[in-house]
């Protein structure tokens, strides 16, 4: 089984990589130069749809990264496996921030 969530994190962080995509202006000229609309991509990056095989490929294909890493995140990859690497450490960097911020305003996220 595919988790939408790490789909959605994997897309959207290649989509950070591109930093000619950035701003909310380059946005709508990004989905013209994927090839994907903005509704089914946007779906796919904030995790509450799961890619057609159309999308996924056409999503691979533009980030030069298999299908099956992005749906499982597993590779053999060197490049894929270092996106792996880089996702690990900023969950690290996000659990410690959350853990400090629960003790300091005594809430549980």
């Amino acid at each position: 089984m595919f988790s939408l969530k790490e789909i959605a994190k994997r897309v959207r962080y290649l989509r950070t990589l591109k930093t000619e995509y950035k701003s909310n202006f380059d946005v709508f000229r990004f989905y013209d130069v994927i090839g994907i609309e903005a509704e089914p991509y946007n779906s796919i990056e904030y995790g509450s749809a799961m890619p057609s095989e159309c999308n996924l490929l056409t999503i691979a294909e533009f980030y030069k990264v298999s299908p099956e890493w992005l749906l499982t995140g597993f590779s053999t990859c060197e490049y894929e496996e270092q996106l792996n690497e880089e996702f690990r450490i900023e969950d690290e960097i996000n659990e410690k921030y959350r853990r400090q911020l629960e003790e300091e305003l005594g809430i549980k996220f």
